[in-house]
């Protein structure tokens, strides 16, 4: 159970995000980046509705 105060941590990178986002060019679709070695999400990005 979660308790206030705890620390979140993100492996989220702002550029990448971008880039992915970019390069959907408006096409239906998701990108998800993932390192291989810690298993951190590194970019995400969806777009469903284009």
């Amino acid at each position: 159970m979660p308790k206030n105060g705890d620390n979140l941590f993100t492996s989220l990178d702002l550029n990448s995000h971008k880039v992915a986002y970019e390069k959907m060019n408006n096409r239906r679709g998701a990108v998800v980046a993932v390192d291989i070695e810690s298993a951190a999400i590194g970019t995400g990005s969806i777009d469903p509705s284009a």
